[in-house]
Order: structure tokens, then C-alpha cells, then sequence
């Protein structure tokens, strides 16, 4: 179990450990970097998914970790897991930032309205989370990711105009909101995983925090950029990827019970 102290002033006693800050500063640093690549290439809704396969890693270094072997429904809900981001990058449902139009009134209308929605979440799972509960915490990061990984894409279509010598004050102001957005949910999103990781093992947390960071991308492309599927079997392969998220959810929870843990 993370050696995390059992004391009021959580968050604070995080921002007071060198080790996590270095980890923060390399996820904000050398993480940003890759991740808005990733993004120029690919858009919001299909890095999220990829990015799963680095529970793989998990599985393995936790159970080195604790000396302890995952069960046969962990491994299946993992692989599981990892099979559907396959599925959601099978999909193909690719936004190009160059060219959508980040400063029209409807789409900020629709983003507004669908961050104001994950928020309302965030904080629901919040008040949970404080009965010292790990699926709400994990859960709780994952919606900040959510919202780091949604306006991600707006934010990086303002570098991109940037660049290009649009110079406007609509430019900066999304270049300076998006990164304010990504900063705090980033900041919060990893003190919330630290949260979970408290009260439940991180082959269990990680994979929740992960399961609305898969859901939500496509529905951000559906309901929030309004883009078409380039086929009828992209919304197949969402679906199935998304299906099996569920089913893996089920899986690896079965054991939260017994690695939660109470002060």
C-alpha cells in the first residue's frame, strides 16, 4: 500500500513531498510535451484511449511491488481494458485542431455545457470520496482528467494559431484558459489519484480513474466538437471499446471491498 500519512492537510502534505513534486513537474513537463503531440496528430478523442496501454505497466510493477500476484479476474478486466483502447483507436474518430473552429459560439456553448456537467460530478464523488472511499476518489481523478483531456484540445488548437501569427485577443484567451484548465485538473486530478491510492491498491485505483477518461471521448466527438464518424463501424468499434471498459470496471472492482483500508 502507498506509504501516504493518514493526517489532515492531504493535499498540502503532497505539495511538502520533493519526490511527488519532481513526478508532478515531469508529468506537467516532459508529459505535456508528448501528450500535445499526440494531440496535433490525433485530437482529444483518441489519445485517451491509447494511452490505457500503459496499464500494462501497472499490472506488472505493482505486483513486483507488493509481492503479490493479481487474480485471474484483474488480469482479464486489464486485458480487457487494454483491448479497448485498441478498439477506440480502431475507430478512428481523429479531430483535426488546425482546422476546427475553437472560438465559435456553438461549440463554446457545448463545451461549457459539458464541462459544467463533469464538474458537477467531480464534486458529487468529492463528498463521497471524503467517507475515506478509494472507487470515488479514483473516479472523482478521473473526471478532472476528463476535463484536462477535453480542453486539451481546444488549448492546443490555440498554440497552433498561435503559431501561425493569429494574434487575437479570442486566441490568447483560450490559450490562457486552457492553460489554467489543464494545470488545475492535472494538479488535482494526481492528488485525487494519491487519495485513492490511500484506501485501495493502485492495480484497482488506476483503472477506475481511467474508466470515464475512456467513456468520455466519444461523446466529446459526438455531442461536443458535433463531427461525423468517418464510417458506421467507427461508432461500432466506440461502442464495443466502451462495452468492454465496462465489463473490465466489474472486474477489477470485485476485490475493492477488501483492499480498501479505514483510519
Amino acid at each position: 500500500m502507498n506509504q501516504v500519512p493518514d493526517e489532515t492537510g492531504f493535499f498540502r502534505r503532497l505539495l511538502a513531498r520533493p519526490l511527488w513534486l519532481a513526478g508532478l513537474a515531469l508529468e506537467l513537463g516532459a508529459g505535456t510535451v508528448f501528450f500535445l503531440l499526440a494531440q496535433v496528430r490525433l485530437g482529444p478523442a483518441l489519445v485517451p484511449g491509447l494511452m490505457a496501454t500503459g496499464l500494462i505497466t501497472l499490472a506488472v510493477g505493482s505486483a513486483w511491488i507488493v509481492h503479490e500476484a493479481p487474480g485471474f479476474g484483474e488480469l482479464l478486466g486489464i486485458g480487457l481494458l487494454i483491448a479497448s483502447a485498441v478498439l477506440l483507436g480502431g475507430s478512428r474518430l481523429a479531430i483535426d485542431l488546425a482546422s476546427f473552429d475553437i472560438l465559435d459560439r456553438g461549440f463554446l456553448a457545448r463545451a461549457a455545457a459539458f464541462s459544467a456537467a463533469v464538474t458537477v460530478l467531480c464534486f458529487a464523488l468529492r463528498l463521497r470520496a471524503g467517507a475515506r472511499r478509494g472507487v470515488p476518489a479514483a473516479l472523482g481523478s478521473g473526471l478532472l482528467y476528463v476535463l484536462s483531456n477535453f480542453w486539451v484540445g481546444p488549448f492546443t488548437g490555440a498554440v497552433l494559431r498561435l503559431f501561425r501569427g493569429e494574434l487575437g485577443l479570442p486566441v490568447w484567451g483560450m490559450f490562457a484558459f486552457g492553460s489554467a484548465v489543464l494545470v488545475l485538473t492535472n494538479l488535482f486530478g494526481i492528488a485525487g489519484l494519491q487519495q485513492a491510492f490511500r484506501v485501495s491498491r493502485a492495480a484497482v485505483a488506476v483503472p477506475l480513474q481511467s474508466l470515464p477518461t475512456q467513456l468520455a471521448p466519444g461523446l466529446v466527438y459526438l455531442l461536443v466538437f458535433r463531427l461525423s464518424p468517418p464510417s458506421r463501424g467507427s461508432l461500432w468499434l466506440f461502442a464495443l471499446g466502451a462495452g468492454l471498459i465496462l465489463a473490465s470496471s466489474f472486474l477489477i472492482t470485485r476485490r475493492e471491498p477488501d483492499g480498501e483500508q479505514t483510519a
